[in-house]
């Protein structure tokens, strides 16, 4: 199956099925918070204000980097191949809700989405640099052998490869990104766990372990948020070598050159 050179409608963001669940009143339906559900979606959204409120450089930057996202996608018509066009689209959806995550406090979480974010990138340079492996990768459903073929090709150490023969500086900071990931949260490690656990010795010398669902600010906080942002600027520098023209045109590497300063 050829995928390259089609001719395509330009890139919209943003689904109208979004659009249909959306209350033009912004209202507060009936029963919002009643439950301890939405309580907890509430609070999540209250913490989210909090970080911006209190934390304006680094939010300005994250705005800043997701514009740049938008520059790069919104209106893109000539898009080579409109699966790996594609893998660009699902990995800035990715970033902006790692960035939603994080700033909600919810950090393991937020290191999870941040590491699909991430593989969306090296799966989108790995099919640009192979085209033969789109086939691979529709065909993962088929059959068992066509899923262990699609493991296989995808394997960690090829897509990091395919990244790194473009540009080492490149892989080698989305390689350490990864590991980032997978140390606080995409994987269950001890770092995603003890950064939301806090233990309180008792007077009889007993030891009280509590959990907490979101972080206020604090270092593992401004870090997550730091993380996410990084994740975003290597990810756009990802797919300026994968779409060379449509970078230049959006003039992406000179939007980020300030905001990488910050970083």
């Amino acid at each position: 199956m050829r995928v390259h050179n089609r001719r395509c409608a330009p890139i919209t963001l943003g689904a109208p099925s979004a659009q249909n669940m959306s209350d033009p009143t912004n209202a507060v339906p009936p029963g919002w918070g009643d439950d301890e559900l939405t309580k907890f979606i509430e609070l999540a959204r209250q913490h989210a204000f909090g970080t911006f409120r209190n934390l304006k450089d680094e939010t300005a930057s994250i705005s800043a980097i997701d514009a740049t996202f938008i520059a790069l996608i919104e209106g893109w018509m000539n898009l080579g191949n409109p699966i790996v066009a594609g893998l660009a689209v699902r990995s800035f959806s990715a970033f902006r809700a790692a960035i939603q995550l994080a700033m909600s406090g919810q950090l393991a979480e937020a290191y999870m989405v941040m590491r699909g974010c991430l593989e969306h990138a090296l799966y989108g340079n790995y099919i640009d640099l192979n085209p033969a492996s789109w086939e691979i990768w529709s065909q993962r459903r088929k059959s068992d052998e066509a899923r262990k073929l699609c493991v296989k090709t995808f394997a960690g150490r090829n897509i990091f490869a395919a990244i790194r023969g473009r540009s080492s500086v490149v892989g080698e900071i989305a390689g350490g990104l990864y590991e980032r990931t997978i140390d606080f949260g995409a994987h269950p490690n001890e770092m995603a766990v003890g950064t939301s656990m806090e233990v309180t010795e008792q007077a009889d010398g007993g030891l009280v372990f509590g959990y907490s669902y979101l972080s206020g600010d604090g270092l593992p906080l401004r870090l997550c948020l730091k993380s996410a942002a990084q994740t975003g600027l290597i990810v756009l520098d990802i797919f300026t070598l994968v779409f060379p023209e449509r970078s230049a045109e959006t003039a992406i590497q000179a939007r980020l050159a300030p905001i990488k300063r910050f970083y």
